[in-house]
């Protein structure tokens, strides 16, 4: 729940509160399911390279690696604010998520 409140908080502009839930989502599925930790990451990762902070390349290299190793096109769907972000600062990270291909779910 926190990373979808601080996916709104980000759209919003605030920043700070953000950040703390992002971080706090990051922590309570540290041992949690995979896709949940996943697209907590991603949202946090999405935070530092909105703001240029000098983790955001690690927290991306992080969060496209959690998603790269899930078959979930959901999971796969909330790189979407990470690859604009990255795209924003002509990252090669942002080139790597294009590379990545959405799980096929017809079977």
């Amino acid at each position: 729940m926190d990373h979808m409140l601080a996916q709104i908080h980000l759209r919003l502009g605030d920043l700070e509160e953000a950040e703390h839930l992002a971080a706090s989502s990051v922590r309570i599925w540290a041992e949690g399911q995979r896709r949940d930790g996943a697209q907590a990451r991603v949202t946090l990762a999405a935070l530092h390279a909105t703001t240029g902070e000098a983790a955001g390349a690690a927290l991306a290299s992080a969060a496209i690696d959690g998603v790269d190793g899930l078959q979930s096109s959901r999971a796969f769907h909330t790189l979407d604010p990470l690859h604009d972000a990255l795209a924003a600062r002509n990252s090669d990270l942002e080139r790597r998520i294009m590379t990545l291909t959405a799980p096929d779910t017809s079977a």
